[in-house]
């Protein structure tokens, strides 16, 4: 019996050998494709995640005056694109620099009227940084586009348009310190730094939670708006330096 059962798990054993070669030198069929492992990298993945998400909204943002230079316009862009997604791409931000954006049209305030009414832009906000002289004009017509009700915030950071024009289209206005010199001529007051990069990303992250222009249906007042746009910066009311008015609207930034 000893002896059976040795043949037996012999016999076992020699079938096994046999059915291991036979599946070794199988021939692939011409019609697979032939696959190779090799090991895997890190390197070959994405280095940088993608922070945003593809909208169909637009945040329109204009850089003007004291923010047009094209270092800075370039690498401020650049960092938002990087948080917001550029509009091109499924993106947020749609960027204008002025007057580069606007050189074939003959008059600035009519292209931006039109940029702001774009039937295909889907605008979430705007934010103005050193508005140039008559975009207020362009505001003024948005607003009458919307008849009287805009229903997104528009803030403008540092303007040089028309003081009033600006009070008038905007939600928020945000200025720098000023002084006056003997003949009374607004000058920035010496060794005020702001960080406006900061400034800048605050303004997007606030309009961009905003569902309407301001004020919203929580009633706060446009100072306690201002201040929760621009945490850690002190901010007063603007006073007209030749009338004495405190615009409720407009504020400094220190």
């Amino acid at each position: 019996m000893k002896i059976i059962h040795k043949f037996a798990l012999l016999f076992v054993f020699s079938f096994m050998i046999i059915s291991c070669s036979h599946k070794k030198t199988e021939e692939v069929a011409s019609d697979c494709i032939k696959i190779e492992l090799r090991d895997s990298s890190c390197d070959n993945l994405i280095s940088e995640p993608q922070f945003w998400h593809f909208s169909p909204k637009r945040l329109i943002v204009l850089f003007g005056y004291g923010f047009n230079e094209r270092e800075y316009v370039q690498d401020t862009i650049a960092k938002l694109e990087n948080k917001y997604g550029e509009s091109d791409n499924g993106g947020l931000l749609c960027s204008y620099i002025f007057p580069d954006s606007f050189i074939k049209s003959r008059r600035f305030d009519t292209a931006f009227y039109a940029e702001l009414t774009d039937s295909e832009k889907d605008v979430e906000g705007v934010i103005l940084l050193g508005a140039p002289d008559y975009t207020n004009r362009a505001l003024g017509k948005n607003i009458d586009f919307w008849k009287q009700e805009v229903p997104y915030t528009v803030v403008s950071l540092f303007p040089q348009d028309d003081i009033s024009g600006m009070q008038g289209t905007c939600d928020l206005v945000i200025d720098k310190t000023q002084v006056s010199d003997i003949a009374g001529n607004l000058m920035e007051e010496e060794g005020v730094e702001l960080d406006y990069s900061d400034i800048i990303e605050k303004t997007l992250d606030f309009v961009l939670a905003c569902e309407s222009s301001l004020p919203l249906k929580d009633k706060l007042t446009l100072k306690e708006y201002a201040q929760i746009m621009l945490p850690g910066y002190s901010l007063h009311a603007y006073i007209d330096p030749e009338t004495g008015i405190q615009f409720k609207n407009h504020f400094i930034i220190e």
